[in-house]
């Protein structure tokens, strides 16, 4: 059996260790390693990083979802497919994604035990809708491929 060399874990790196294991349970766990004058420049680049992927997610997804619904020569088998995997992303991001940077930077839950409960119902639903339409496509694709009917 072979075990890991524990010889890189010097006198130095044990305070970091300690540090981290102790904050662990820290709210703001997040923000507290960066210095003060660094936090503010850490929160408005993890501000805007969420902001972009919002904005674009939304965006996309929902210009997906609209031109397959709309265009009768856009919805084919594969279109739809794609089209619940932007439905499936839209529920991730209306319901998890804007979480995350305003539960960071305000340090506790303000919206009640129903969305606390809720929120990983919906995560682990949208996982679950994209697993299972990636499935499909990828069988869709297998039986066009390989099992080509004959017309």
């Amino acid at each position: 059996m072979h075990y890991p060399n524990t010889s890189s874990i010097t006198p130095t790196t044990l305070p970091l260790l300690n540090y981290s294991l102790a904050s662990y349970n820290n709210k703001n766990y997040l923000f507290s390693l960066a210095s003060n004058s660094d936090n503010a420049i850490t929160k408005t680049v993890f501000l805007l990083s969420y902001l972009t992927v919002f904005l674009t997610s939304i965006s996309g997804n929902s210009l997906v979802v609209y031109v397959v619904l709309t265009s009768k020569n856009m919805q084919t088998v594969t279109n739809i497919f794609i089209t619940n995997l932007a439905a499936a992303d839209l529920l991730v991001c209306i319901t998890s994604l804007w979480l995350t940077p305003v539960y960071t930077y305000i340090g506790h839950w303000i919206w009640g035990d129903w969305l606390c409960y809720g929120l990983p119902l919906f995560q682990g639903t949208s996982i679950f809708i994209s697993t299972l339409t990636l499935m499909s496509i990828a069988l869709d694709r297998y039986f066009v491929i390989c099992r080509r009917t004959k017309v």
